[in-house]
């Protein structure tokens, strides 16, 4: 055979690259790494769903924009894929209009989705997760950190008096808050090394209240004095939902 007839036409080779993104969980509250098989059990049923965007940075009235480059790529994730996906065949190169010049594309990726126990959340957010985003050796990380919901908790003092008695007398007031480490989080010194529980005093400025600490096994229990008059109200800030 000729050669030549088996390509009658010319085949122009079209730089592609792969873009491997990689999800972590982090469900433990104080920054101390979690333990692979606690990770894995916690996560085994559930999926992730990733998008990845091509983009290139341009200079637009002498500022540096990012534009997109082609169309949104769509993977899920799961336990079974080791929560790594290896995005394939991806075009490298993007080309001025009327230029020969190149431009390498960039690729970032965003986590649009987690299912858990069967049921979709639209975001991370939903799901109870806060998401950040970095690099680590060529892969794109995407990370899952447990949010601790939380609320706050208002204690009022009325006095039932007839009209003109002195209600100057200020009553003692004792409130303890029990809960885990990962439950208390939100309540931990900036240091890390304690507890301190925030209060606003009849409306006022946040204010930090002095707080004693005690631990029984897993629980740690918070407890503060604070004396309220008559209509006095103290409310108590970033207080664990699920905390006793």
């Amino acid at each position: 055979h000729d050669e030549s007839s088996l390509y009658p036409h010319p085949v122009i080779q079209v730089p592609t690259k792969n873009v491997t993104a990689e999800k972590q969980w982090d469900d433990d509250y104080d920054d101390v790494a979690d333990d692979a098989e606690t990770v894995a059990a916690a996560h085994a049923n559930d999926q992730i769903e990733l998008t990845l965007q091509g983009y290139c940075l341009v200079e637009v009235d002498g500022e540096e924009q990012k534009v997109t480059v082609g169309s949104p790529v769509v993977a899920t994730v799961a336990a079974t894929d080791s929560w790594k996906h290896v995005f394939s065949g991806l075009q490298k190169y993007t080309f001025e209009e009327g230029s020969d010049e190149k431009q390498e594309i960039q690729y970032e990726v965003v986590e649009t989705a987690i299912i858990r126990n069967g049921t979709r959340y639209d975001s991370p957010e939903a799901a109870g997760y806060e998401v950040s985003y970095s690099t680590a050796d060529g892969k794109l990380i995407v990370t899952n950190k447990a949010n601790v919901p939380t609320t706050s908790l208002t204690v009022e003092k009325r006095l039932q008096v007839p009209a003109g008695t002195n209600v100057g007398k200020k009553f003692p007031f004792t409130v303890t808050i029990t809960g885990t480490a990962k439950e208390l989080v939100g309540l931990k010194d900036a240091a890390g090394d304690g507890y301190t529980i925030w209060a606003k005093k009849n409306g006022g400025e946040k204010e930090a209240l002095e707080t004693a600490v005690t631990t029984e096994g897993d629980n740690i229990t918070l407890t503060v004095h604070f004396e309220l008059g008559h209509e006095d109200t103290v409310e108590l800030l970033d207080i664990p939902t699920n905390a006793a």
